[in-house]
Formats: structure tokens, C-alpha cells, sequence
């Protein structure tokens, strides 16, 4: 025990009797306002908005009663161990006290039933031990928590987007889409550019396209579940296959699968995209490689 002298004692409770009754109703109505502004926030449609406001109310309040309880405990042991030497004054504590009986009903209540009962030791230990534990509790579970916002609890319940999260989600198992999009200034019709960006068998071993397939090799550490798609290799396979997007040379029409098949069996040459295509290739012809310039 701090102090063996009874009258200090009971100067130091009255002094924490005074503070309290000054500021702890203004804390109290600050902490509720301002709690309900939130609580008001959770009526939105949104998850990720209800939840937020829920635990921003929370939050204040909890920060409440911290400031009431384990906070003045803390300050009463330390203003205990501050002022052994300090000498009592009757007067001064009945001058206060004179001055208190005009004080409001929130005063007298935290003066006569609150702050006795939370200057009590034995109180004061549960109180601190309480939210130690609590404390202790909450940097436990720290690692648990997922980084980032889940796209379900930024849409709305009447929003179209959330089945298709939901069902990504569930049969996909996997994340958002990610976009590695290349700044402007390069000619894709130039077969070397072609080459920094494909993935295809040709293709440098450094180029974009490998770079990221990889990076998706180790999915633990780049997050990167599959290997991602080129549009470049894409339109290489669009100008090699030689069974489909057909026009008839002489009007242009479009020619069918059922009619290129046979067509090309006897020799006769198609056209893709209004270019003359026989043969199948790698990379396109210069003509068609033209087309890339308007990408």
C-alpha cells in the first residue's frame, strides 16, 4: 500500500472525485453522440459500410470505458506513489467540497457511487488485469486477420455483381483478375516487339508473357494462381488457324467452317480479314501484321 496516512488518502479520492464529475459527463454525451452518428451508418445496404459503422460505434464506446476505468486506475496508482510526501489540507478539500453541492445529477453520481467504488484496490487490480487480458487477447488473433477487403462485402445484396463474386468464389476458388497492362510507344507490328511481349514456343525466354508464367509457378509468393493469358498470342492463333473466320475471295461473304474445309483441301485460298491466308504461320505476314498497329 501507498499510503499509511488516511487523511492524504481521502485527498487524493476527492481530488479524482472533482476530475471525474468535470469531465466525465462531457464524455459521456460526447462518446454516445457520436457512437449513435455510427450506428446510424449501419443501416446502408452495404457490407462493408454496415460493418465498418458497427465497429467504429464500437469502438468509441469501448474507448469510453477505457477512459473511465483502467485509465483512472492507472492515474490513481500513479498519483499514489507521486505524492507520498504530500501533506493534507482540511480546508482546501472543504472549500472544494462547499463548491461541489451545485454541481448537475451526472457529478454527484460519479462523485458518490462511480469513482468511490472504482478507487477501491482491489477493484482497480480486476479492472487492470481485465484489459491486459483483453489486450494480450486481441494481439493473438492480429495474425488471423485477412489483409485487404473481400469484394462480397463491398456489394450491396440487390447488386448483379455479387453472384458473380459468389460463384467465382465458390467454383473457381480463386481471386480477383489482375492486368499487367504495357505503356504506349511500342510498334506491335514489329516482330521484335512481338517477341518481348508472346508467350508462345518462339518467344524469348524473357519476355512478358514467360516473366509472369514464372512468377505463376510460385503462387505463394507472387499470387499468382494460373499463367495469364496473352492478346498477342491469342491473335497468333487466330491468324494460324486455318478453319474458321474465312471470306470467300470473290464477294467477300463469309465463308462457313463446313465450306473452308473442303475449300482449302482442293487448293483454293481464302481470305482472313481481307489478307490472303494459304498457309498456316507463326508470325503473321507484314500485311497482316499491320492489323497490330490498331491495338
Amino acid at each position: 500500500m501507498f499510503f499509511r496516512n488516511p487523511l492524504i488518502r481521502r485527498f487524493i479520492v476527492g481530488e479524482h472525485v472533482r476530475r471525474i464529475g468535470e469531465v466525465g459527463p462531457l464524455m459521456f454525451l460526447t462518446s454516445v453522440s457520436e457512437s449513435i452518428c455510427f450506428f446510424l451508418g449501419a443501416l446502408s445496404d452495404m457490407p462493408a459500410v454496415r460493418a465498418f459503422a458497427l465497429y467504429a460505434g464500437a469502438a468509441l464506446l469501448i474507448d469510453f470505458l477505457l477512459k473511465i476505468t483502467c485509465f483512472i486506475s492507472l492515474l490513481s496508482l500513479d498519483r499514489q506513489k507521486a505524492n507520498r510526501c504530500c501533506e493534507y489540507s482540511l480546508q482546501d478539500n472543504e472549500d472544494n467540497r462547499s463548491a461541489d453541492g451545485s454541481r448537475g445529477a451526472l457529478y454527484n453520481y460519479f462523485k458518490s457511487t462511480y469513482v468511490p467504488f472504482l478507487r477501491k484496490r482491489n477493484v482497480g487490480v480486476v479492472v487492470v488485469l481485465t484489459f491486459f487480458v483483453w489486450l494480450c487477447s486481441s494481439l493473438a488473433v492480429v495474425p488471423y486477420i485477412n489483409i485487404g477487403l473481400d469484394e462480397v462485402s463491398a456489394m450491396p445484396e440487390d447488386s448483379v455483381q455479387l453472384k458473380y463474386f459468389q460463384h467465382l468464389d465458390q467454383y473457381l476458388n480463386i481471386g480477383p483478375p489482375v492486368y499487367f497492362v504495357v505503356t504506349e510507344g511500342l510498334d506491335y507490328s514489329e516482330k521484335e516487339t512481338q517477341n518481348m511481349i508472346c508467350g508462345t514456343r518462339y518467344c524469348r525466354p524473357d519476355s512478358l508473357a514467360m516473366q509472369l508464367y514464372s512468377a505463376s509457378k510460385s503462387p505463394a509468393d507472387t499470387y499468382l494462381a494460373i499463367a495469364p493469358n496473352s492478346w498477342v498470342d491469342d491473335f497468333f492463333e487466330w491468324t494460324n488457324n486455318g478453319d474458321c473466320c474465312k471470306q470467300f475471295p470473290t464477294n467477300e461473304s463469309f465463308c462457313p467452317n463446313n465450306y473452308s474445309k473442303p475449300l482449302r483441301r482442293q487448293g483454293q485460298t481464302l481470305k482472313v480479314a481481307g489478307i490472303h491466308l494459304s498457309t498456316a504461320m507463326l508470325f503473321p505476314r507484314p500485311a497482316l501484321r499491320g492489323l497490330l498497329t490498331r491495338f
